[in-house]
């Protein structure tokens, strides 16, 4: 069973009545794929190995079908706990670039869990 520190929507850590807030099982798969998916490939330090490949979301135009193999590439890779990838669903970019990404996986545990994460895509030439 893996346990993992609870963050909220700014990635920061949730205290309660003092205490550190801890997750477990889908609901701990469940914030590593988020986090993994809102992570730059290379952007982390300590392991660089950790994060979402973003080269499909540069430019103006979000290369979705490649998007969606980077995402799928991502949880295969680094979160174990993911057995299958059954739905992968991009949204369109919003005035601020954000990317709604939704997912449908099933965990190791055999449940399946619907993460929904936002993406800040990059601007530029594309």
């Amino acid at each position: 069973m893996s346990k993992d520190l609870s963050l909220n929507s700014d990635l920061d850590v949730i205290f309660e009545n003092g205490d550190v807030q801890q997750l477990t099982d889908d609901d701990e798969i469940y914030q590593r794929v988020c986090t993994t998916l809102r992570t730059r490939l290379s952007e982390f330090d300590p392991d660089t190995e950790v994060g979402l490949d973003d080269e499909n979301i540069y430019g103006k135009n979000v290369k979705k079908d490649y998007l969606e193999t980077d995402i799928e590439d991502a949880i295969a890779t680094q979160v174990s706990d993911i057995v299958q990838v059954n739905k992968v669903e991009i949204g369109d970019p919003d005035e601020n670039r954000n990317i709604q990404i939704q997912l449908d996986l099933q965990t190791v545990n055999g449940t399946n869990i619907q993460p929904t994460v936002n993406v800040q895509a990059q601007g530029g030439e594309g």
